[in-house]
């Protein structure tokens, strides 16, 4: 199956230089538009470099066409890093940026996992998905945007995914909308769920086990738990 080198109208492929998406595989990460692909990216990439530990490695659930992924390809810190993702098309857009730019340390996996908007043809249920990691294997899990297509009993299983490939200690950032219905603390479709924060710590403590250690508002409220 042939790798698509489809990248953004005018960028060309430059060396050592990791290349940037189409404007189609841009609008599925958090909106249309370049300067948003790398505002994103960099909000995200800030806040997890805050807490990688030495030889990070890194598991970021939902990883898109690699708008975490390019800023920390720059870290040297990050001594492996695994990306899934329902899209096929930006998981293969990845193997081939990576690939050019000759990184090693970066992997990223198709997860076929069924989603009526995203991958409905999709052979697995997301409420019994397995992270592609082993128990304690990896120190940091990323989840940017994942947990706001998840329906609650998807939340809980990849919040215990999330638990069970962490070593003690590491950390999960992900990020929720947090503005359900008054008579509903999980409320939406997998367009777009809604979680109630207090909600979605609780499901935290009780799967990872997590404690919540920070969080930021990057238009979507971003939450870091440390498993304990």
């Amino acid at each position: 199956m042939p790798i698509p080198t489809s990248d953004y109208r005018g960028r060309p492929r430059w060396r050592h230089v990791t290349p940037v998406p189409n404007g189609r595989l841009i609008a599925t990460v958090n909106g249309p538009g370049l300067g948003n692909y790398y505002m994103v990216g960099e909000a995200y990439a800030g806040l997890v470099t805050a807490y990688l530990p030495n030889r990070a490695r890194v598991l970021d659930a939902g990883c898109g066409c690699g708008k975490l992924a390019r800023f920390l390809r720059l870290n040297p810190t990050v001594e492996r890093y695994v990306g899934f993702d329902v899209l096929l098309e930006s998981v293969k857009w990845c193997w081939g940026a990576f690939d050019h730019v000759g990184d090693e340390r970066f992997q990223f996996l198709h997860a076929d996992v069924f989603s009526d908007v995203y991958n409905p043809s999709g052979k697995q249920k997301a409420a019994e998905y397995k992270f592609p990691a082993g128990d304690g294997e990896m120190n940091v899990v990323v989840a940017a945007s994942l947990f706001t297509h998840l329906l609650e009993d998807e939340c809980r299983r990849y919040l215990g995914e999330s638990g069970r490939v962490l070593e003690k200690g590491g950390l999960l950032v992900a990020s929720i909308h947090d503005a359900p219905s008054p008579t509903s603390r999980h409320a939406g479709d997998r367009a777009r769920t809604e979680v109630g924060s207090v909600q979605f710590r609780t499901l935290a403590e009780g799967h990872g086990p997590f404690v919540q250690v920070d969080e930021v508002r990057f238009r979507q409220l971003v939450m870091v738990f440390r498993k304990v």
